[in-house]
């Protein structure tokens, strides 16, 4: 009701030709503490809107801490897992004779990979010579046709 009021009689002086000067420092003037106090209302701590930002907060707390201890706990068992590996691995330098101590060992070694049968895909009935695996990946498209007519 005051700002009615005010751009009321600021309208009135201002058709009249009166110094405006004083209405619009009372305009500003309640504006400020219109303002002022809705920023009070906004900025309470039992404000409505505070209330649920706390309790959703409250929740993404209880969801965030326990996946951050899973997200750690997996990222511990991989670095346990590689450093055991590590510790373990035997490393060979003849690829050509394979021996029984090695049996159901990590073992590392480096060497030409070769076969001596070819792959085959018997669908598309190609070959591969020097291949070790052929793997086939299928796509499948379909065309959707939609008509308007207007």
């Amino acid at each position: 009701m005051l700002t009615k009021v005010l751009i009321g009689d600021l309208f009135l002086t201002f058709a009249q030709g009166v110094k405006l000067s004083n209405h619009i420092n009372q305009l500003s003037a309640a504006k400020m503490v219109a303002s002022m106090s809705s920023k009070i209302d906004q900025t309470s701590a039992f404000h409505p809107g505070n209330l649920s930002m706390l309790i959703c907060g409250i929740i993404i707390l209880c969801f965030a801490i326990p996946m951050i201890w899973l997200n750690e706990r997996k990222l511990a068992r991989i670095y346990y897992v590689l450093n055991r590996a590590k510790a373990e691995v035997v490393d060979k330098q003849d690829t050509n004779a394979p021996t029984w101590q090695n049996n159901f060992k990590l073992v590392h070694c480096t060497g030409k990979s070769k076969t001596e049968v070819p792959v085959r895909d018997e669908r598309f009935n190609i070959n591969f010579n020097q291949s070790i695996r052929l793997v086939r990946r299928v796509e499948m498209l379909q065309w959707v046709e939609i008509k308007r007519e207007e």
